[in-house]
């Protein structure tokens, strides 16, 4: 998700995404804001710089992703501290 340098494509769907954000975190019938991707967005750098940082502003509640076949957590603070609770207290990734 290469937005600065990405196509029009890119740039338009980055639009869309932020543009379906802000309404439905403004709006009081919501009770989760729950975000679907294929990939889980801590596995490429521009989706870290681009993706997650829009992500946190809406306040999004929860991500599914569907590419890893295991489950993961992570806060939504700038550290986006991975883990993943098949283990005793879940085990933190290191980069």
């Amino acid at each position: 998700m290469q937005v600065e340098g990405g196509s029009k494509e890119v740039k338009a769907h980055y639009k869309w995404i932020e543009f379906q954000l802000k309404v439905h975190s403004q709006d009081a019938n919501v009770a989760w804001l729950a975000v679907s991707l294929h990939h889980p967005p801590f596995d490429s750098a521009e989706e870290k710089n681009y993706l997650l940082p829009l992500l946190r502003k809406y306040n999004v509640d929860i991500i599914f992703t569907g590419h890893q076949h295991w489950m993961e957590y992570a806060s939504m603070n700038s550290t986006y501290e991975i883990r993943f609770p098949h283990s005793k207290r879940g085990s933190l990734l290191e980069d």
